[in-house]
Parts: C-alpha cells; sequence; structure tokens
C-alpha cells in the first residue's frame, strides 16, 4: 500500500480501477523476484564455505592417513621389541634350586651352566615349553635377577662369564678344564676295557653326545660300576681328560667316541 500511494496521488485522476490493480500487480511481483534472487544468493553464499570445509576435510583424512601409518610403524616396532619384553625368567625358588643342585655336583654355577641346569629342570617340569623360554634368556636379566637375590651374590668368571655363588654354602668345585689326573688307575683300566667292548658294538650306543657335559651324563645315566661315587664334576673332569691325555676318547662328527673309531684314529 505504501508503494503505491505515491503514484495514486499523482495520477488519481483520469485512472480506471483496472490499470491500478494491473500496476500494483507488476509492483508487488518486483519485491517478491527480489526476495527470491536474495534468497537464493544467500543459499550459494552459505552453499561456498562448503569448499574450504571439503579441503579441510581432505586434509583431515590425510593427516588420518598418516597417523594410522606412524600407529603401524609404532606397532610393528613394538612387535620387535615384544620377545626382549616378554623375555621368561626363572622365580627365585627356580634359581636357588638350579644353583643349589649345580654345587651338589661339582659344577661352577656360571651363567652358561646355570641357564642350561634351568632348561633341563623346566624340560622334566609340568610346563616342559618354558625350559626353551628360558634357554633363549638373556645374560644380563638373567644376571640382574641373581643380584636381586639376597641368598646369592654374583661374581666375574673366565670368558667374559659370571657365576652366581650362595652366600651360606662354600665353593668346591672340579676345574673341569685341568690337565691334572689324580684318579686311580684301576678306574682308567676299566674304562678302558668298557671302551674296547663299546668300540665293538653298533654305532648308535657307543656315540655320546658332544660336549663334555652331555657325555658325562650320557656316562653316568649308563651307571658304570667304575664311576661309582663320582660327581657329574668329576665325570666331566674324566671325560676331559680322557680326550686330552689318556687318547680312550675322541670326537666324531656329531658326538664323541672310543678313540678307535674316532677321526684322529682314522686319520
Amino acid at each position: 500500500v505504501a508503494l503505491l500511494k505515491p503514484a495514486v496521488g499523482r495520477r488519481r485522476s483520469g485512472l480506471s480501477s483496472t490499470y491500478l490493480v494491473e500496476m500494483a500487480a507488476r509492483q508487488a511481483a518486483t519485491p517478491r523476484s527480489q526476495l527470491v534472487a536474495s534468497e537464493f544468493a544467500r543459499s550459494w553464499t552459505k552453499s561456498m564455505p562448503s569448499f574450504p570445509k571439503q579441503r579441510g576435510g581432505a586434509a583431515c583424512t590425510v593427516s588420518a592417513t598418516r597417523q594410522q601409518r606412524q600407529q603401524h610403524a609404532c606397532k610393528g616396532s613394538l612387535r620387535q621389541l615384544a620377545p626382549a619384553a616378554g623375555v621368561v625368567l626363572p622365580s627365585e625358588a627356580e634359581l636357588l634350586w638350579a644353583v643349589h643342585s649345580l654345587y651338589d655336583d661339582g659344577l661352577r654355577p656360571c651363567s652358561r651352566m646355570l641357564r642350561l641346569r634351568l632348561v633341563e629342570h623346566q624340560a622334566s617340569a609340568p610346563e616342559p615349553h618354558r625350559g626353551s623360554d628360558l634357554r633363549n634368556c638373556v645374560s644380563d636379566r638373567l644376571r640382574s635377577l641373581c643380584e636381586a637375590c639376597g641368598r646369592l651374590r654374583v661374581e666375574h668368571a673366565d670368558a667374559g662369564e659370571w657365576a652366581a655363588l650362595l652366600v651360606s654354602r662354600p665353593a668346591c668345585f672340579i676345574d673341569v678344564y685341568s690337565e691334572t689326573d689324580a684318579y686311580p688307575e684301576e678306574m682308567w683300566s676299566s674304562m678302558e676295557v668298557y671302551l674296547k667292548k663299546l668300540a665293538e658294538g653298533d654305532e648308535e650306543h657307543r656315540t655320546l653326545p658332544r660336549g663334555r657335559y652331555a657325555s658325562a651324563q650320557a656316562l653316568v645315566a649308563r651307571e658304570l660300576p667304575f664311576l661309582s661315587g663320582r660327581s657329574l664334576g668329576e665325570v666331566c673332569h674324566i671325560v676331559q681328560v680322557a680326550l686330552s691325555k689318556r687318547k680312550l676318547l675322541g670326537y666324531i662328527e656329531g658326538g664323541i667316541v672310543p678313540y678307535a673309531c674316532s677321526t684322529s684314529m682314522v686319520k
């Protein structure tokens, strides 16, 4: 109505009602189209910020992808460290049992022998798979466990090893590497007779495991009369002397045999 007032004032006379109605309709149409246009403009303007949002979304997606890659790489690193983090260690009771048993055998409980004895103990336990896990136990971790035990003291040993000694028990060990032969000749004669018979028998029975410790265990398990009353440490030393000085035992590929069957004798 306000828009029509000026036009009606100027042209009141001589204007028909039909013309006024058409004029009002044309003027009323103008602001409506403008309104529609303005609404379209506003809607288009509102749609414009969606482009940077989409760009930002893409950037966020790239950033998220990078984070996923970093997390994947981190998980891969953790998997590589998992064996070190998940190393199986013996309990204090298992550790003390192993040290005492080596004392009983007259063997110095150095790090290598201690791990071996723990593996042997676990192989006969209800959970034998722990034996193989303990075989891979890192020497430094085992040493830290021994140092934390108040009943043990750790000292340096030869060849870069260390030994875990009992505080409350005197150390009396056999030097398995010694060349001193203080054993009676009767024992050596009986051993020589036994080894000659062994050489005449089947190859599987005459072949002992390779290594002084393993072959000494095999001889002790056979309950031979000439080794009766001997500790495992003494038998280890007897094997050493039989290999180096007495020439009663020799090496063959994969084991120790009577000297007559050894590689040295064949040559």
